[in-house]
């Protein structure tokens, strides 16, 4: 089914983007505690967002542009505008598959 994928691509997502460390990047290679906290709080946010797709290629491609933003993401100092701003747009990506324009819930 069309949820049971879903849940297929956001544990891949999962996997990808924070499982998955880049050893080789300064900033993702070693992350302090307030940036895994800050990180892993918008991604159970991602996670449990339930969202909504017209198809299964439509999701692939939405979750292939979401992990690559959020890799992106994962390589930009905590302290830089920058790491707003792809936070800002991740949280935007997730609101429009979800098809609402209410922010992320809490928690």
């Amino acid at each position: 089914s069309m949820d049971d994928f879903v849940i297929y691509l956001k544990s891949e997502y999962l996997d990808a983007v924070y499982l998955q460390q880049d050893a080789y990047d300064p900033v993702d290679g070693a992350t302090t505690a307030e940036r895994q906290k800050r990180v892993f709080d918008v991604l159970w946010r991602i996670l449990k967002t339930e969202m909504n797709f017209s198809d299964k290629d439509q999701a692939r491609r939405f979750f292939h542009s979401l992990t690559q933003i959020t890799k992106d993401w994962n390589r930009v100092e905590i302290d830089k505008p920058e790491f707003v701003e792809l936070q800002n747009r991740l949280e935007t990506m997730v609101r429009e598959a979800k098809g609402s324009a209410k922010s992320l819930s809490q928690g």
